[in-house]
């Protein structure tokens, strides 16, 4: 019986252990970088110091300026969807989302974006507020004083 209390807690932690690994590696990913390279069901990017190739394949969403007028007129033409290469083109700022380990990374969003940051810049705006308005306060009332009114009183 004292075997069985200390017996039931190892197994779980055997299991728990056994399978933590596999979701971690099933966990969506981020790269940013520019692309070094497009071939036929792979893209490579250079990010940071080192490159990174991704698997593309039919299930690889792709957000790029202009790809929706392309994918319909690629559609129109009988074809499944445009290729990689006629929305992406080397040297371009992507962001990818992958999935995978050890290098077998595979590619499940790719996104274009308009410049890559060193890491050293924050992500925010500068400026000058010139001015503020309260609008949405006043609209706030007048809305509950004409909720207040559009009720009738007791009798």
């Amino acid at each position: 019986m004292k075997y069985r209390f200390f017996a039931i807690p190892i197994v779980a932690a055997a299991v728990i252990g056994w399978a933590a690994p596999r979701v971690l590696a099933d966990e969506p990913r981020m790269a940013r970088g520019a692309i070094t390279a497009i071939a036929g069901e792979s893209l490579t990017l250079k990010v940071k110091d080192q490159e990174m190739k991704f698997g593309v394949d039919g299930t690889t969403r792709v957000e790029a300026t202009g790809g929706s007028t392309k994918t319909r007129a690629a559609q129109a033409a009988g074809k499944k969807g445009p290729m990689l290469t006629e929305l992406l083109h080397t040297g371009q700022a992507v962001e990818v989302s992958y999935n995978g380990a050890d290098g077998a990374w595979h590619a499940t969003n790719i996104r274009t974006i308009t410049k890559l940051s060193d890491g050293n810049e924050p992500e925010s705006a500068n400026g000058v507020v010139k001015s503020l308005s309260n609008s949405a306060d006043r609209t706030a009332r007048r809305s509950s004083r004409r909720r207040l009114q559009s009720i009738p009183p007791p009798r």
